[in-house]
């Protein structure tokens, strides 16, 4: 006789979802807990070695769990709240520097262009205390990169969740701060966010209390 069929599925749970760069895939009852993932498409379509697959635990609006993986450089980025942040094997710290001045700051462009104006304006500001900008086309794999200590600064106008949830977790544990643009808590959902150590992010929230891209609201998504 043939062999009987495979049980059905278990019923999904109820408080699960998935967050994906193309939507949300949920169930109805989704609340509480999530697990978001990122991949980042058009730096992989246009053959450009700069991508990463992210994946995010998110309970309660808490981040548990961050894992943010470079496939090119097969560079594992990991952390879990309370046990540090790695690179494959390597515990993560980031940099120590206090001072702008000959600093790494990275930074992606805005949607709108009145986001990506104020940006620039940020940008020629940064320049003018010999910062060095860098812009990877990959918001996720920057902010680990100021996790790992090879940026020493992260800004945006606003990413989405599946943009920044390992990164915040990532910075955080390697000792690390993430703010909003006004230096504020983050969130998944905050107006902007900025990523350094602690000194810098307030020297650099400080410097720039006058430049329009520190008072802007963020624009629906």
């Amino acid at each position: 006789p043939p062999p009987p069929p495979p049980p059905p599925p278990p019923p999904p749970h109820p408080h699960l979802f998935f967050q994906a760069e193309d939507g949300i895939r949920a169930q109805p009852r989704a609340r509480g807990l999530g697990d978001v993932y990122k991949r980042q498409t058009r730096n992989y379509a246009a053959g450009i070695p700069t991508a990463s697959v992210v994946i995010g635990l998110v309970k309660d609006g808490e981040i548990l769990i961050g894992v943010n993986y470079d496939p090119f450089l097969n560079e594992m980025f990991h952390a879990e709240k309370g046990c540090g942040a790695f690179m494959n094997d390597r515990k993560l710290n980031v940099s120590q520097k206090k001072d702008l001045r000959g600093t790494i700051i990275a930074t992606d462009k805005s949607r709108s262009w009145e986001e990506t104006t104020h940006t620039l304006d940020l940008v020629k500001f940064a320049s003018q205390r010999s910062c060095t900008i860098r812009i990877m086309g990959s918001s996720a794999l920057a902010i680990s990169y100021v996790a790992a200590g090879r940026y020493d600064l992260y800004f945006h106008s606003g990413l989405s969740p599946w943009d920044q949830v390992a990164g915040i977790l990532l910075v955080e544990e390697a000792t690390g701060i993430v703010t909003d643009r006004s230096g504020g808590k983050i969130s998944l959902k905050s107006n902007g966010i900025i990523a350094a150590n602690r000194s810098l992010s307030r020297t650099f929230i400080n410097e720039t209390a006058e430049l329009r891209w520190r008072h802007q609201l963020r624009q629906n998504r």
